[in-house]
């Protein structure tokens, strides 16, 4: 006897009657009968006795009916696992975005994504140059201003606040500052206004080294909120007030690429994670 045979066999037992069998399998009744009476003749035992209009199973059926609903458990657990094989989703997804969104933000949320994606190959690119969308040289990017014009999905993800910081052991009166390639930068237009034509002791387009330089107690640098917050050698210069500067986070995605199932799980993590976090981010 096959694994179709001990359906038809299932089926009868659980409704009592051929009609009912043949309802639950969606097939017609005359199917139910000659597959009973072919499995009953090639184990050459009865398998069903007629009980007051009932098909009742015999002794010797119901011991074949504990290994018939194992089966049944088996097969419906394999079809669910390949099911889950195939839906899962797997694949490369490259992220672009600064830096800071990429170290202090997803960073501490990826094992939680590996565990949860484990066949997503994230990439995840710092820089401050925009990778284009529209050649794919991403999938994804996070960037800190509203995107103007291009056929990109976008969606405002949160408010990044900056701040100015100093060494909490205290700090020399000199400024640390960004390079000229950021000066278009907000946070570098606010920091410049505050100094003054005083030029800065140290200038870098590099953030982590600016706030290791703050930490240090070389001067006072304009820092990411999010970052900057947890450091413990730093403190606001303003401690109890807002952010001085405050840009917006905007994720966007190639129109075609937000069809793929891995580039969305990756977009409800990035979501996830700076929703999470929308006060820390903000400042």
């Amino acid at each position: 006897m096959d694994w179709d045979d001990l359906k038809y066999v299932l089926a009868v037992a659980r409704g009592g009657t051929y009609s009912a069998a043949a309802t639950a399998l969606q097939v017609n009744q005359t199917t139910i009968t000659r597959r009973i009476q072919q499995a009953s003749s090639g184990l050459a035992i009865p398998l069903f006795d007629r009980v007051d209009g009932r098909l009742v199973p015999t002794e010797a059926c119901r011991t074949i009916l504990v290994h018939a609903e194992h089966m049944e458990r088996e097969v419906a657990q394999a079809l669910h696992t390949a099911g889950d094989l195939q839906l899962a989703p797997r694949g490369t997804v490259r992220v672009a975005t600064v830096e800071a969104l990429i170290t202090d933000i997803l960073g501490p949320a990826l094992t939680a994504f590996n565990d949860t994606y484990p066949d997503i190959r994230l990439e995840l690119i710092a820089g401050h140059d925009n990778l284009n969308l529209s050649r794919r040289e991403a999938d994804i990017a996070l960037r800190l201003n509203r995107p103007q014009g291009g056929t990109a999905v976008t969606r405002k993800l949160c408010e990044l606040g900056f701040a100015l910081y100093e060494a909490r052991a205290g700090a020399r009166e000199q400024w640390l500052g960004y390079d000229e390639s950021l000066d278009h930068l907000p946070e570098a237009q606010w920091l410049r206004r505050q100094m003054n034509d005083q030029p800065p002791v140290l200038r870098s387009n590099s953030v982590n080294l600016l706030q290791k330089a703050t930490g240090q107690g070389l001067g006072r640098a304009m820092l990411a909120c999010v970052r900057a917050d947890q450091d413990p050698l730093l403190t606001r210069v303003e401690a109890g007030k807002p952010p001085q500067v405050t840009r917006e986070v905007w994720l966007l995605i190639h129109e075609t690429a937000r069809r793929n199932r891995a580039v969305r799980a990756v977009v409800d993590w990035i979501d996830e994670t700076f929703t999470s976090r929308k006060e820390e981010i903000s400042g």
